[in-house]
């Protein structure tokens, strides 16, 4: 039975046995190289030093300044990198970059490090810091996006770009979704069954993902207010269903 984690209105991580899979809220950058840029959704945290990570982010157009700190972004936002600079997939360069909320991207960071490290409630799952370890992506929260749908428009929204410049989008093959107990429906280009869990995360003081810039994986320091900070509960997996439109049926 595979074991999911869901970041409300963010991420999933989902505990596969061989791999864990985190589904993301579909507006992100995640789905644009996932769907659309053929990345895949299957990745390795290595642990990667500062210095690796630095040359990763740099390789995704997320370098400082980047173009998230002018207008229209600007105060408030953050560069998003795809695949995360915490993976050794990123090494091939050419990754994606998206201008996000600063708050949704440091959400999205502390769920990863609390994942890597067990830490918190995930004190029995995730990667124990023992790398390498095999991750997977979802995606839920979606379905008003083009590009989040089975077969995706890849058009470019123009929030999308890699190191060069606007990132051009190709179409992929269809995916398929699932519907949680909660009537919240999972998008799993990688797959999942009947009966998988899925944990929803959720922050308990939300203010410290607004105080605090959030790292995807570079080390263990956390302090405990920001490790204790997330809360997590299950949701298994009660269907397969045809889309987006199966969100909340019958709930």
């Amino acid at each position: 039975m595979k074991q999911f984690l869901l970041l409300l209105g963010i991420l999933s991580l989902l505990s596969l046995g061989s791999a864990d899979t985190i589904a993301f809220n579909c507006n992100s950058n995640q789905v644009g190289g996932a769907k659309c840029k053929n990345w895949g959704t299957t990745f390795t945290w290595d642990r990667p030093s500062n210095r690796t990570s630095e040359q990763r982010t740099r390789g995704a157009g997320c370098g400082r300044p980047n173009r998230c700190s002018r207008p229209p972004y600007g105060s408030g936002y953050q560069c998003d990198e795809y695949p995360f600079k915490s993976v050794r997939e990123s090494d091939r360069g050419n990754q994606v970059n998206r201008c996000v909320a600063a708050r949704q991207n440091n959400a999205q960071g502390q769920a990863l490090r609390n994942f890597y490290y067990s830490r918190g409630e995930f004190r029995n799952r995730g990667c124990h810091n023992q790398p390498p370890c095999r991750l997977s992506v979802a995606f839920s929260n979606a379905s008003r996006l083009g590009y989040c749908q089975s077969r995706p428009n890849c058009r470019n929204d123009g929030n999308e770009y890699t190191r060069s410049g606007p990132a051009r989008r190709d179409e992929v093959q269809e995916s398929e979704f699932f519907r949680l107990a909660s009537g919240t429906v999972l998008f799993a280009p990688g797959g999942a069954r009947i009966g998988d869990v899925v944990y929803h995360v959720s922050f308990r003081n939300e203010t410290l993902l607004e105080e605090r810039d959030v790292v995807d994986g570079e080390n263990d320091d956390d302090d405990d207010a920001v490790v204790e900070n997330m809360q997590v509960d299950e949701d298994p997996i009660v269907a397969v269903v045809e889309g987006w439109m199966d969100e909340n049926e019958g709930f």
